[in-house]
């Protein structure tokens, strides 16, 4: 297995810092944030890319996938243009630093436009994009992420209005759970969706007062992460698998307790079927 962390978590952190943080966390690579303002602002996709290229490669890394942080429901035509422009920019990025993957964000419910309009919408976006993603080779991984997609039929439902082989799915195991779904509920979500999974961001949480949702470290809270990971594998999957911490920790803290976590996990596997 080899392991990557998503850059946003750690976005209090310069670029340089965060490239310690990968090193002192024996990873592999890591998912750079395109956004403004990442790394305190010491990163931009206006950086000499063979310059960042040099600096990621001495630190014993590359970049598994780029982050592009997308609201597809939007009210027009107009506010969608950013949207668009920011995933083809995305993808531009993806090829200058030798990644396939592209993960972007569904969106959120506006007012104004009703919940039946949300799967259309985002679907039409992505079918104005995933062109230029297709003549290049490369994924767009939907995340399972936000209000919109709060089960696997929406998912799945986006993907099949899309029509595309180069539409795939970023899976989260704690994000079923954070939209109020039990543990039977969440399994089978991931289920559906794990075919279709081209990345994935590996979260855990643990359930609070009020139907809250409390990020931990991954393996430290009750989200089915053996499930998807164990399965990936089952299916010869071969990209990194992304770590991502939002709790209470220190966040390299947060990610190292999870990455351990990971790592012994084939030794746990083995234990438990006597074989060890």
């Amino acid at each position: 297995m080899e392991f990557a962390i998503a850059a946003s978590c750690l976005d209090r952190f310069t670029f340089k810092d965060l490239l310690y943080a990968c090193t002192s966390l024996a990873v592999d690579g890591l998912e750079l944030s395109n956004r403004d303002g990442a790394q305190q602002g010491t990163w931009s996709p206006e950086l000499d890319h063979d310059h960042v290229l040099g600096l990621i490669r001495a630190a014993g890394q590359r970049v598994t996938a780029i982050a592009a942080w997308t609201d597809f429901v939007q009210p027009s035509a107009e506010a969608l243009e950013p949207q668009l422009t920011h995933v083809r920019q995305s993808v531009d990025l993806a090829i200058r630093y030798h990644c396939e993957i592209i993960r972007v964000l569904p969106g959120e419910p506006k007012p104004g436009i009703p919940e039946r309009e949300w799967v259309p919408r985002i679907a039409a976006a992505l079918r104005e994009v995933l062109p230029y993603a297709e003549e290049r080779g490369l994924l767009l991984a939907l995340q399972t992420h936000g209000r919109v997609v709060a089960n696997a039929g929406t998912a799945l439902d986006i993907l099949e209005a899309a029509d595309s082989d180069n539409l795939k799915v970023t899976l989260d195991p704690a994000h079923f759970r954070s939209r109020g779904h039990d543990l039977e509920a969440t399994r089978g979500c991931l289920e559906e969706l794990l075919p279709h999974t081209a990345h994935v961001h590996l979260t855990d949480g643990v359930p609070g007062p009020g139907g809250s949702y409390h990020a931990v470290s991954v393996g430290e809270g009750d989200a089915p992460v053996e499930l998807v990971v164990s399965s990936l594998l089952a299916r010869a999957f071969a990209r990194p698998l992304c770590f991502r911490y939002d709790g209470p920790l220190d966040p390299v803290e947060g990610l190292r307790r999870g990455i351990a976590y990971l790592r012994d996990l084939p030794r746990r596997i083995l234990e438990e079927a006597g074989l060890l």
